[in-house]
C-alpha cells in the first residue's frame, strides 16, 4: 500500500509540509487499481475555495491516472466528511458580485462553473466509479460531493446528511437539487422523496437516507 499527500492545486507534487494550514488530501492505494482519498477540510469541517482547490487537484490527478480503476472518498477523521460549504466565504462572494453589478439573466453569456462545481461535474462524468464513504457529517456542499459520486455508503452515527441551505435563505449551489431529485427518482417517486430535503433543510441519519433511496 502506498500513500500520497497533496495540498492546493498540484496533487502530484505537493506535500503536507509545504503549508500545514492548507486542507490535506491523503491518497492511499489499498489494492491494485483502487485509490482511497481521505479528505480533511480543517477543524470545522467546512468546504471553502482552498479545500475545493485541493479536492479538484486530487480528482484531476486520479481521473487522469490510467492505473486507477476506482476511487473511494472519505473523511480523514471519523465523524466528519464535509460539514458544509463556508457561509462566510459564500457571503463574501455574494457581496463582491452585488457590488460589481453583474447580472446572470443573459442566457447568451453562460456563467463559467465555479471550481467546486467543475470538480463535482468531473467526478460525475468520469469513466471510473467514485464511491463516497460517508463516515460523518455531510451537509450542503459535503452532501453534494457525495451525490456526485456513483455510490454512497453511510456509516451509522450521531451525524446527518442533507441540504440545509434553505435555513440560511440560500439554494444549494453545487447541483444538489438536480442530482438528488434524479437519484431519488430512480428509487422512490423522486420529486416527493426529495422535497423534505429541499424545503425543510433538515438532515437525515444514515438509515433514513438509505431508506429514501439516497
Amino acid at each position: 500500500m502506498t500513500a500520497e499527500t497533496a495540498t492546493g492545486l498540484d496533487a502530484g507534487s505537493a506535500t503536507a509540509a509545504d503549508d500545514a494550514t492548507l486542507p490535506l488530501i491523503e491518497i492511499d492505494r489499498p489494492a491494485r487499481g483502487v485509490a482511497l482519498v481521505r479528505f480533511d477540510p480543517g477543524a470545522l469541517g467546512l468546504m471553502d475555495a482552498a479545500a475545493a482547490d485541493a479536492l479538484a487537484g486530487a480528482v484531476a490527478a486520479l481521473d487522469g491516472d490510467a492505473a486507477v480503476r476506482a476511487v473511494v472518498l472519505t473523511g480523514a477523521v471519523t465523524g466528519m466528511f464535509v460539514r458544509h460549504y463556508s457561509l462566510i466565504e459564500l457571503a463574501a462572494t455574494a457581496g463582491k458580485v452585488a457590488a460589481s453589478g453583474r447580472r446572470f439573466n443573459d442566457l447568451s453569456r453562460p456563467v463559467k462553473p465555479a471550481p467546486f462545481n467543475a470538480c463535482l461535474d468531473r467526478i460525475q462524468a468520469s469513466s471510473k466509479p467514485w464511491i463516497a464513504a460517508l463516515n460523518g457529517w455531510a451537509m450542503g456542499g459535503g452532501f453534494e460531493l457525495a451525490l456526485a459520486c456513483d455510490l454512497r455508503l453511510g456509516l451509522d452515527g450521531p451525524w446527518k446528511f442533507g441540504l440545509p441551505e434553505v435555513r440560511a435563505g440560500l439554494l444549494p449551489g453545487g447541483g444538489g437539487t438536480q442530482r438528488l431529485t434524479r437519484l431519488l427518482g430512480e428509487a422512490r417517486a423522486g420529486f416527493r422523496a426529495a422535497w423534505p430535503y429541499r424545503l425543510s433543510g433538515r438532515g437525515r441519519a444514515a438509515g433514513p437516507a438509505v431508506g429514501a433511496g439516497a
